[in-house]
């Protein structure tokens, strides 16, 4: 790396979220050979639960558009279906699931964790509907995918040693960023802004920090 270095930039920000949000930005542009984690992924997948002639709930993995994210129950965003699929294994082994409700088994009779003792039996009607469910939502609970909880687009004021930037958020999505209060001439987002999982996970945690922020109608 320090052999196909040429020189170093840097951009002064008024704190560390202004900092990742940019290092995020850089990234997802630029495509850096040393940096594949942060990559723009075009296409994220999600869990959402379907209730199956049985009664039962089954996690379906699902592709939302951005605009469709937030207007139903998602469980978890997830790069690749095999990051999805690892993940409902882990729950299923944790909360001792049935991996034929949750359809990662197929066929008659019994799933395979049955034989094991780690099913309770929702394959064979050893368990109900509602106690197998009940579980499913717990699991999922804490993966759930927060809906934007704001009317209309977010300002997060960030104060640093010398002056302050100003993050503009919708739909979780980092519209840009101020050395000013944004006005309302601000509020008109570059065609290009699309939801960003890595921006979604650094605004959250900011937010339940307890940053300071308002909202602009």
């Amino acid at each position: 790396m320090c052999q196909l270095t040429d020189h170093i930039d840097y951009t002064l920000t008024a704190g560390e979220l202004g900092a990742l949000l940019l290092e995020n930005r850089e990234i997802k542009q630029r495509q850096p050979i040393f940096n594949r984690r942060q990559r723009r992924y075009k296409q994220l997948h999600t869990w959402i639960l379907n209730t199956s002639d049985t009664a039962f709930l089954a996690p379906v993995l699902h592709r939302p558009a951005r605009e469709s994210l937030w207007n139903q129950d998602s469980y978890g965003l997830y790069r690749s279906p095999r990051q999805a699929r690892l993940a409902l294994e882990h729950w299923i082994k944790q909360y001792r699931l049935c991996p034929k409700v949750c359809g990662l088994e197929s066929g008659s009779g019994p799933c395979f964790s049955f034989q094991l003792n780690r099913c309770q039996g929702a394959c064979c009607g050893k368990e109900s509907p509602g106690s197998h469910n009940r579980r499913l939502r717990q699991a999922l609970h804490e993966h759930q995918i927060q809906a934007w909880p704001y009317n209309g687009t977010l300002v997060i004021r960030e104060c640093g040693a010398t002056e302050d930037d100003y993050h503009l958020v919708h739909q979780w999505c980092h519209l840009a960023t101020f050395n000013h209060a944004p006005g309302e001439e601000d509020l008109h987002p570059p065609h290009d802004v699309c939801f960003d999982l890595d921006s979604y996970r650094m605004l959250l945690h900011f937010l339940n920090r307890g940053i300071e922020h308002f909202v602009m109608p």
